[in-house]
C-alpha cells in the first residue's frame, strides 16, 4: 500500500541562518502551491508548533495520489 499523504517536518533555524531558512520555506510554499495548481498534489497544510523544548517546531502535510507523491518526491527538484 502506497502513502497519500508526505510529511516535511523541521526543528528551528540555525543561528545565523534565520533569514536563509525564512527564504527556503517560503520557496518551498510556493513550489507547494504551483504542484497543487498543476494538479500534482491534492492539498497540503503547514502547522507551526509553540515552543515546547523538543526537536520539532512545524511540518507540513501534503496530500495526494499515492503515484503522483511517489513521483514528486522522487524528482530532483523534491
Amino acid at each position: 500500500m502506497s502513502a497519500n499523504v508526505v510529511v516535511s517536518a523541521w526543528n528551528r533555524p540555525l543561528p545565523g541562518r534565520e533569514i536563509l531558512s525564512a527564504q527556503l520555506f517560503q520557496e518551498f510554499l510556493e513550489s507547494l502551491s504551483v504542484q497543487k495548481k498543476n494538479g500534482v498534489i491534492e492539498s497540503f497544510d503547514t502547522v507551526l508548533l509553540e515552543p515546547y523544548g523538543g526537536a520539532l517546531n512545524g511540518f507540513t502535510v501534503i496530500r495526494g495520489d499515492p503515484s503522483k507523491l511517489q513521483d514528486l518526491t522522487a524528482s530532483p527538484e523534491w
